[in-house]
């Protein structure tokens, strides 16, 4: 779900698409990816260590949702917005790195090394 705060302690609750709802989101991050000035969703996250009956939650490469510029998001599939981050997914962070002026998609994963993908 995606919860709107409208202030006073009151909140709007709207359902994320369909496809945001097949892995654990673990972490998230924020930027404009269409330019409409409006801030878009990257969603991550897996999780390997579970117990011994449930299998383990590994369906999740990562998600770009669009956001529609008033209360929601939407997925489309479009080259622009792909993602493919594999492994045991726990954060993701957005980076600007000053001195080349690039922004990175840094992945953290456990027990892992770390991703660093540069952003279109």
């Amino acid at each position: 779900i995606l919860l709107i705060n409208q202030g006073e302690g009151k909140f709007k609750m709207n359902y994320l698409p369909e496809i945001a709802q097949i892995f654990p989101l673990l972490s998230s991050d924020f930027k404009d990816f269409d330019g409409d000035g409006y801030e878009d969703a990257i969603l991550a996250g897996n999780i390997y260590n579970t117990e011994a009956e449930t299998p383990r939650l590994d369906g999740g490469t990562g998600l770009v949702l669009i956001s529609n510029g008033r209360d929601n998001y939407s997925f489309k599939m479009v080259k622009e917005t792909s993602l493919f981050l594999t492994g045991n997914v726990k954060n993701i962070a957005l980076f600007n790195h000053e001195l080349s002026n690039q922004e990175y998609l840094i992945s953290l994963k456990n027990n892992d090394k770390l991703s660093i993908l540069k952003t279109k």
